[in-house]
């Protein structure tokens, strides 16, 4: 392969690669089509990806003249994409194929306002009992606690720390909170409800997040839900 022709695939590839991903993700966030098309996006930017970088290797080491550029162009747009992925990797390195997390697995938070997604077990493998080895295995740190503080002092706490996410908050009692977190370009979807109980000493805080489409979450609900009561914890 001349040097100029791989300069010129390693930059059509490289933008290409990001354009696809950034569509297909963006649009199924849009609703333009459903999540997987977004996925089938984003593989086929990571293919072309690759094809950038090789491109972009052969093109320098063969000194593409006057065309360089066009090679270093490419290689950064797929290295962007596939850094950005290596990132959603390396998050969810560990994480069960589970999508519902709670500080109590024998008697989760449930919903009340926001209808609860149907499938959130059968879709699991083991469904409820696979759900509950793999969550205790997996996140047996995420526990309740206990705030030294009145009910109502404990739910003006986690108000506040709703409203600084940016949650979308379907309703509010004087012991529970019901909402919604967007995530990603793709604007999934993922429900939270936080139960207040007062208890001797305190309030006991639960807390569960579920995402509404998908079995794995990478880790996101966990990691919700950790940083969530440990800023509760010190606020």
């Amino acid at each position: 392969m001349k040097g100029n022709r791989a300069a010129k695939i390693a930059f059509w590839s490289g933008i290409a690669a990001a354009l696809i991903s950034a569509v297909g993700a963006y649009g199924s966030g849009f609703g333009l089509w459903h999540f997987t098309v977004g996925f089938l996006g984003i593989a086929a930017g990571l293919l072309l990806a690759v094809v950038a970088l090789v491109a972009g290797i052969v093109a320098l080491v063969r000194r593409a003249e006057g065309k360089r550029r066009h090679a270093v162009v490419g290689m950064i747009a797929a290295a962007g994409l596939l850094g950005v992925m290596g990132y959603w990797i390396d998050r969810g390195r560990g994480a069960p194929p589970i999508h519902d997390v709670t500080t109590d697995l024998s008697a989760p938070p449930q919903f009340r306002t926001i209808p609860p997604r149907r499938d959130s077990f059968t879709v699991m493998k083991g469904g409820e009992t696979g759900w509950r080895a793999m969550h205790a295995k997996a996140y047996g740190d995420i526990r309740p606690v206990v705030l030294p503080v009145t009910q109502a002092e404990a739910m003006a706490k986690a108000k506040s720390l709703v409203e600084a996410r940016g949650w979308a908050v379907a309703t509010t009692t004087a012991d529970r909170i019901e909402a919604t977190d967007t995530v990603s370009p793709f604007r999934f979807k993922d429900d939270v409800v936080i139960v207040l109980t007062p208890v001797a000493g305190g309030t006991r805080v639960d807390m569960r997040s579920v995402s509404r489409v998908g079995v794995g979450d990478v880790g996101v609900n966990a990691r919700r839900v950790r940083d969530f009561l440990a800023d509760l914890q010190r606020g």
